[in-house]
């Protein structure tokens, strides 16, 4: 009987937001024209990984034209502080900031030195890492460190986390954040509040601007952020119906199963779209391998292309949604006949997109995907994002709205690539643009 009542509960909930929901949008709607609620200037700049190292640097640079000196670069050193490497006033207001800093073993996306402090930003917000990267940039910092600098290095990501093995070994990479050389950061820290309730590093600077105009520039940034990284799309509505649920321990209750509930129901749509798949796929004898996985983290679909090639065609979507060739054995090879066949493979793929990552050992081509790819336009926040999960509900015949049709996209991509590897002459047969 309780769980009933929950369930009652958690319903009214959703209705209430659902209602609130389409308020909010009524009163947009109402206002557009002196509000502009969708204008940002961000929809003329492409946020790939140099605009956002160029965002990030502009802000922690005293002499950028914010003109507020040292001030976010304070907060930023604040922000991921540890065992006392807060740099003090004198050392931003003086810092002297580089962007894509090269020296021999690479190249550095941010570097800031002030006296004997030095600072590293790896900005990596889809990427992948190269072999021995942050190893490299360690034995680098080291270097300076022998001049008594005192270095940091900040690997940012969508998400949070660590490198990967081959580019620093996990032995490492604790110690360094032990001893506070190495601090792992995700967008959405830079972004949000904190689960403990503690405001994050672009909030502090915004409330801590002199400028209006500088602040509301901020504000632009993290509802970008939010959006590629977190899949938020209005940030004010999120916060008037955490404030309207807030008011009630019954509406909390509520909230917190609801968000439990979660998890069940992405993994649930994710089954029902590889059913979709299936059946469209059928009719072009694009085969699902049953090695497709779905994850708490992500869903993860193989295709097969040629059962005897060391290769297969994975769609994923995580932190960011993507497509490519991936070696069936995912783990580091460096078997340089696999690695040619990759190659080789990946050159007849160089029409439908540039590829992140070419020949390599793990994939040998890889598309990082949008809502504008000519490939396959799915947006790329897509495990947050409400709109596609809407469209494959409403697919799968229930109550939902949204026309993505995410399965013909997916195999629309798919057969191209097949084609491609086959070496068949593109035509207009499956759309994979919007």
């Amino acid at each position: 009987m309780d769980d009933l009542i929950a369930v009652r509960k958690a319903r009214s909930l959703l209705d209430e937001a659902t209602l609130s929901r389409h308020a909010l949008e009524r009163a947009r709607e109402l206002y557009e024209d002196r509000l502009a609620p969708e204008f940002s200037p961000f929809e003329f700049l492409g946020t790939d990984e140099l605009i956002w190292s160029q965002l990030i640097g502009w802000l922690l640079n005293p002499k950028g034209s914010h003109a507020q000196k040292g001030r976010f670069l304070r907060l930023f050193t604040r922000h991921v502080s540890h065992i006392g490497r807060e740099w003090p006033e004198h050392a931003c207001e003086t810092a002297v900031l580089e962007l894509e800093h090269r020296f021999d073993g690479g190249r550095i996306d941010i570097l800031i030195r002030s006296g004997d402090r030095l600072l590293i930003i790896e900005n990596k917000p889809s990427a992948a890492d190269q072999d021995a990267q942050l190893a490299r940039y360690f034995a680098y910092a080291d270097g300076r460190t022998r001049e008594r600098l005192k270095t940091v290095i900040v690997y940012l990501t969508a998400d949070g986390r660590g490198p990967a093995a081959h580019s620093l070994d996990d032995t490492d990479v604790e110690a360094r954040r032990s001893d506070g050389t190495l601090v792992l950061q995700s967008y959405r820290e830079l972004s949000l509040a904190s689960d403990s309730g503690g405001r994050s590093w672009l909030d502090v600077c915004r409330h801590a601007c002199r400028s209006p105009r500088v602040a509301g520039f901020i504000e632009d940034m993290q509802n970008r952020i939010n959006m590629d990284f977190s899949g938020i799309r209005d940030m004010n509505a999120v916060a008037h119906l955490a404030d309207a649920i807030s008011k009630s321990p019954e509406d909390i209750k509520s909230a917190f199963q609801i968000a439990q509930s979660l998890n069940l129901l992405r993994a649930k749509l994710c089954t029902a779209l590889i059913g979709q798949i299936k059946y469209k796929a059928s009719a072009h004898n694009i085969h699902l391998s049953e090695n497709s996985s779905i994850q708490a983290n992500g869903l993860y679909l193989n295709f097969e292309f040629d059962p005897q090639s060391p290769y297969l065609i994975r769609f994923y979507t995580s932190d960011v949604v993507a497509i490519g060739l991936l070696r069936r054995d995912e783990n580091d090879s460096k078997d340089q006949a696999q690695i040619a066949i990759g190659r080789n493979l990946a050159r007849r793929l160089n029409g439908l997109g540039p590829s992140k990552n070419w020949g390599g050992d793990k994939w040998a081509w890889i598309v990082l995907l949008d809502a504008n790819s000519p490939l396959c336009a799915l947006p790329r926040d897509f495990w947050m994002n409400p709109a596609p999960w809407a469209s494959i509900a409403a697919e799968d015949g229930h109550d939902g709205q949204g026309d993505l049709d995410v399965a013909e996209k997916i195999v629309g991509a798919v057969r191209r690539i097949q084609d491609a590897l086959n070496g068949v002459q593109q035509g207009p047969a499956v759309s994979a643009g919007p």
